[in-house]
Parts: C-alpha cells; structure tokens; sequence
C-alpha cells in the first residue's frame, strides 16, 4: 500500500514538473519578445536623442560663430571649438545605433559630409573675423556660404528622425501587442500553477513525517554550517585588521617619503642659492683680474683665467637650471584655460635670435586648443623642445621644428580627453634605446664640445608633464631627427 502511495506521489508530481515546464517555457518565450520589443523601443529612442544632440551641436556652432562674428570675443567661439570636438562623437554613436540600417548609414555619411563642410566654413569666417576684421567677416557671411550646407544638414536630420519615427511606431505597436500576450500567458500560468499547488499540497500532506525527518537533518547540517562560517568569519576579520595595519604602514612610509622628497628640494634650493654668492664673486674677480691683469699675463695664465670664467659662467647656469628643476612643483601657479597657439607664437617670438643666427624656422601647424594647464610652465615646456630642436641640427643643414596638436576623445591613463602636442626636428637625433635616458638628469648623448647645455632641460619638461598628470615620449633616428610627444588632459578638474 505504501509503495502504490509513494508511486503514485511521484507521477502525480511528475505530471506538474512537466506542465509547470510547459509553462515556464511559453511564459519565457513570451517575456524573451517583450523584452525585444521593449529593447527595440529604447533603442529608437536613444537614436532620436542622438540625433536631436548632433542637430543641437550644429546649432550651437553657428550661433557660437554669429556671436563671435557679431563682438569679435573669443568666449562666443567657444561653443564652435566644442561643436567641432564633440560631433564626431555624436556621429559615431548614431553609426553604431543604426548599423543595421543601410539607409539611415548612407544618410549619416551624406551628414557627415555637410556636416563638416558647414564646420570648415564657420572655421573660416571665424578666422576671417580674426585677422581681417568686422568688415570682411560680414561679406563673408552675405555671399551666403554655408546656408545650403545647414540646410542639406537639417534636412538630413529631418530625415534620419522620420525613418526613426516610422520604425517607433511599428516597435511600439509590436511591444504592445508581446505585451497583451504576455500577461495573458502569465494569468493563465498563475491560475494553473495554484491549480497544481493545491495537488501538490495534497500529496506532499501524506509525507509530513519524512519532511520532519528531512528538517531535522537539515538543522542539523546548517548547525554545522553555521559554525563554519563563524570560523571562517574570526579568519577574515584576523586578515582585515593584518591588512588595516599593512596600510597604516604604508601610509606612514608615503607620508616619510614625501617629507624626505620636500627636504630634498628645500636642500637643493637652499644650496643653489649659497652656491650663487661665493660664484657672483669668482666671477667678478675673474673679470676684474682680466681687465686689470689680463694683458700682461703669459699664454698659460691667459689660458687658466679663461677657464676659470668659462667654468663659472657653466656652474651659474648649472645652478640655474637646477633651480628651474626644483621650482617646478614648489611654485607652480594654478590651472587656467591656456591657448597652445597664443604660447607657441611667443615662444616662436623669444626665439628670434636663435632661428636667426642658425637659419632655421618653426612650423606651428594651426590650429592649437587651449587645455587647463600652468601657462608659465607650459610655456617653458614649449621653450625647451623647440630650442632643443634648434641646437641639435645638423652641421650643415637649417633646423626645421615643426609643432602640431590634436585632441583625442580618451587616451589610456587619462579621465576625459586629451591634447596630444608633437613638436617634430630635423636634426641629428639619437638611437631609440636611449629614448628614456634622455630625460634623467644631467644625461648627455653628445659631448659639451659638440653641444652646450647641462643634461637638465628634458628633465625639466618631463616633471612639468608629470605635473600636469599627462605623459611625454620621445622618438628618434640618427641624422633623421627627433619627435617629442606629449599627452595632457584637457580638463584638469578631475584631477587635482
């Protein structure tokens, strides 16, 4: 009897396992289309969203471009400039949205194309405004350029927006329509599974016994577990507190190695500043021993006296430059919006007489962005590349330096976007493998006799680069040149 009993439970029990299936398989099947459909709704939106922030982009880049037009201030070019970096962004999230819609793909090319001949076109007014005046600017602006283009661009966007509206539609009917199936299959389910519950309450009654059976071993087994899972948890807070005094620790050989750094630089400081009095004395002996003396010293005392003023003027600027060096984090001035090409002409202008007396130039390749950065220091950077450029040429060959930025949406290492500045020479370079040595202090590939200097400019940038949280690479091939490239974030908000 109880066998038949047990027998009997169990394909009564199997019939529900099987219906309950059933079941679950069309209620899954159903809410898997829903959830497409629903997926496919979102996604139209999205793509209309992006698309009303492209058109939203165009339209602030021509009214940045009328109101710098109108007052000739740069703050209403700003959103131009912004215009320009941010919609390919826009583009090429609408490309990815829409990659399964061939037509929308050949609508987004032809926006693309008039897009950026509307952006070309502002770029040139603006620069119209910029080196000719009010005047020229406004024939510009009469002779009508850049209307069929905004026009070709909205209309586009018409479009594009139409093709999504038309495709809203039909998902939004389809979701509903899943939708109604759905709830239809889940009410159904419901009362079917309450039906089988009832069944299964019945005959899950006649086996309470074994189920108190099961229950007690079960509290058993979780007694048990329990008790593991205290040990276990005495173990983790033992490493807990093993780690929070590891990090203590840590923190307190940061802190030691922070002050020993401040130490370092203070001693430094201090010490160029002792070096440079018994040095100014030295060397105005020097001179006053030459004028007084220098004439009727022999060959060999001639020689000595020129040494001696020769070294002084090298340890003045070695004191100097280590200055600089230290000067870079102790008094470095805040961030401020800095424009790249406004720094590079003035450099270019401090320059003169070098690019002068070697017969080279520097090619500044327009146009340059302007980043959140230290302009004095910055500036300094710029300095120290392009001179480096202009002192290690080729014996007879003019130095060429060519400076050239672009702005990148994300670089590794960095939060947000980035400015990649390069500043390219013609000169003798280096091998490759001394590419990171040329940046420590006091290295030198050449000798002193073929090039001036201390070895300290590179170091300089890289810790003015470090201190704008951006990186600097050097890349080189003898008697080709060299190229410098620095990385800087745009923003330094994030960061600081």
């Amino acid at each position: 009897m109880d066998r038949k009993l047990g027998r009997g439970v169990l394909v009564g029990f199997c019939v529900i396992f099987l219906t309950l299936i059933l079941f679950a398989i069309v209620t899954y099947r159903n809410i898997t289309r829903l959830a497409e459909s629903e997926s496919w709704v979102a996604h139209t939106h999205e793509v209309l969203d992006v698309l009303e922030a492209t058109l939203s982009t165009l339209k602030d880049a021509q009214n940045g471009y009328r109101g710098y037009h109108a007052t000739g201030n740069t703050a209403f070019a700003k959103p131009y400039h912004e215009a320009k970096a941010t919609l390919p962004l826009h583009l090429s999230t609408f490309e990815q949205l829409a990659s399964d819609n061939p037509a929308q793909q050949q609508r987004v090319s032809e926006f693309r194309r008039a897009a950026e001949s509307v952006l070309d076109l502002y770029g040139r007014g603006i620069q119209i405004r910029q080196d000719q005046g009010f005047d020229a600017s406004e024939r510009f602006i009469l002779q009508g350029t850049g209307n069929a283009e905004m026009e070709r661009a909205r209309s586009l966007i018409g479009e594009m927006k139409a093709e999504e509206q038309r495709l809203l539609t039909i998902r939004t009917r389809e979701s509903r329509t899943q939708y109604n199936t759905a709830v239809v299959t889940m009410i159904l389910s419901v009362l079917f599974g309450l039906f089988l519950t009832a069944i299964a309450f019945g005959l899950t009654m006649r086996d309470r016994h074994q189920r108190e059976q099961t229950a007690m071993m079960l509290q058993a087994a979780r007694d048990a577990l329990e008790q593991r899972v205290k040990d276990r948890t005495a173990e983790l807070q033992a490493e807990v507190l093993e780690r929070q005094r590891a990090e203590i620790e840590l923190q307190n050989s940061t802190k030691r190695l922070e002050e020993s750094n401040r130490e370092l630089e203070q001693f430094a400081t201090v010490a160029s500043h002792d070096l440079q009095e018994p040095l100014r004395k030295i060397q105005a002996f020097s001179d006053r021993l030459s004028e007084v003396s220098g004439p009727v010293l022999q060959g060999a005392g001639q020689d000595y006296l020129a040494r001696i003023v020769s070294s002084a003027g090298r340890m003045r600027t070695l004191i100097d430059d280590l200055l600089s060096f230290s000067r870079v984090t102790r008094k470095g001035q805040p961030f401020v919006p800095t424009n790249l090409a406004r720094i590079a002409e003035e450099v270019v202008s401090d320059l003169e007489g070098r690019l002068r007396e070697t017969g080279g130039r520097v090619d500044v390749v327009e146009p340059l962005p302007t980043i959140a950065a230290d302009p004095l220091q910055i500036r300094q950077l710029l300095q120290n590349l392009i001179a480096n450029g202009l002192k290690f040429r080729k014996p007879r060959e003019s130095p060429v330096v060519t400076v050239r930025a672009e702005l990148l949406p994300e670089v590794e290492g960095i939060p947000g976007p980035a400015c990649r500045l390069t500043v390219a020479d013609n000169g003798v370079g280096f091998e490759q493998e001394y590419a990171e040595r040329i940046f420590q202090m006091f290295q030198r590939l050449h000798g002193r006799s073929l090039y001036e200097g201390n070895g300290i400019g590179l170091a300089i940038c890289r810790k003015i680069v470090e201190r704008h949280h951006g990186t600097i690479t050097a890349i080189g091939e003898t008697d080709v040149g060299s190229t410098f490239v620095v990385t800087l974030p745009v923003d330094q908000t994030t960061l600081e």
